[in-house]
């Protein structure tokens, strides 16, 4: 073990929530976050991102919706 992460890993995935006010964001992925009322249009969108990986190329970006609670990933 290297102690470094990317290095001791064969796929290193990582998981970003496009709607949390943190990051103040409009779009995301050509896609609008809220409506004209600020409301989410799709409060459970995820981006799931392949940012290391040792058996395909990288990086690579996919959009889901994610609902945690039912175990469901579309």
């Amino acid at each position: 073990m290297s102690g470094n992460l990317a290095e001791d890993c064969d796929y290193l995935l990582t998981m970003f929530n496009p709607n949390d006010e943190r990051y103040n964001l409009t779009t995301h992925f050509g896609q609008a976050l809220k409506n004209n009322r600020g409301e989410p249009i799709n409060p459970h969108l995820r981006t799931i991102h392949i940012a290391e990986s040792r058996h395909c190329f990288f990086p690579q970006h996919f959009s889901t919706t994610m609902l945690g609670n039912l175990k469901k990933f579309n």
